[in-house]
């Protein structure tokens, strides 16, 4: 599934906090809302895109991509220099002709396409698709989490994640 994206301005980037759970090698994010429980920011269908195994969750109503979470453990990760270039803030929406359907996982991109890279310093991230374009648009869609996107593909994902 080559699924396609687009910038949302009318959407806000959800706020909150994306945690590094070292026990459980994942990745998680906490809204910054008391009122709303992780994994299901409001009461809608969700589905995920898959990038190895780091899932994006989706509400499939709006299409818009809420945050990065699941199992990606530290140990594949390279280490090297990340620094996000700067992004604009906006929601970020999974284009229409992409079938969602809920509770449904569908891969983005399998792993073995992908180059991580993780900035010990920074604390920043950075998922990239093996022989992906630099440059691009680069849209903030949640708190400290930075798509690019080149001709509505995703290229790149930076996540900066608090330690736990």
């Amino acid at each position: 599934m080559r699924a396609q994206f687009e910038v949302a301005p009318l959407l806000a980037p959800v706020e909150g906090t994306t945690v590094y759970r070292k026990s459980e090698y994942s990745i998680d994010f906490i809204p910054k809302r008391r009122d709303v429980p992780p994994l299901s920011i409001g009461h809608r269908p969700k589905a995920s895109l898959a990038i190895g195994m780091l899932q994006l969750e989706v509400d499939i109503e709006s299409r818009q991509v809420l945050y990065p979470w699941g199992y990606f453990p530290s140990v594949s990760w390279k280490p090297g220099s990340v620094v996000p270039p700067p992004a604009i803030r906006n929601g970020l929406q999974v284009a229409g002709g992409t079938i969602l359907r809920e509770g449904v996982s569908e891969t983005l991109w399998d792993r073995s396409l992908l180059e991580t890279r993780f900035d010990r310093s920074s604390g920043w991230l950075e998922l990239r698709l093996l022989g992906g374009a630099e440059g691009g648009t680069l849209v903030e869609f949640a708190s400290n989490c930075i798509a690019t996107l080149a001709h509505g593909a995703l290229r790149s994902l930076y996540v900066k994640c608090q330690w736990q």
